[in-house]
């Protein structure tokens, strides 16, 4: 079988390179972590607008930014916490005529309008 040749360049001792010697270098040590130094951390907002006091209160603002802090002092002890959400009355009072009137308009009045255009609308195109 035939073998492959490659082409060969005569050296010269003008090119020919020079092995490298050994020389006594210094190493760099070994970037091992000192014990004082801790770990770093770091919270990256967007801006301070959702701890302002009009808005703490507002979309787990408050927790968001609490959390944030407990992390950064590094007492990791305590798992992240939401608190609830405060429970508000938002019942409706109404009077026996109110509630009669809602009735009525929700079941007799918007049905009975939808009624009335499309029997007008079909009037017009027949």
């Amino acid at each position: 079988t035939p073998t492959p040749t490659t082409a060969q360049t005569p050296q010269t001792s003008a090119s020919a390179k020079p092995t490298p010697t050994p020389t006594a270098t210094p190493t760099p040590a070994s970037p091992t972590p000192s014990p004082s130094s801790g770990e770093s951390r770091m919270v990256v907002l967007g801006n301070s607008d959702f701890a302002i006091n009009g808005l703490f209160d507002k979309q787990l603002n408050g927790d968001v930014f609490l959390n944030s802090v407990t992390w950064l002092s590094q007492q990791d002890q305590q798992p992240l916490s939401i608190s609830p959400k405060e429970v508000k009355n938002r019942r409706i009072n109404l009077t026996a005529a109110q509630a009669l009137l809602l009735e009525l308009s929700s079941l007799v009045i918007l049905p009975l309008i939808g009624l009335v255009t499309a029997a007008i609308f079909w009037w017009i195109r027949r």
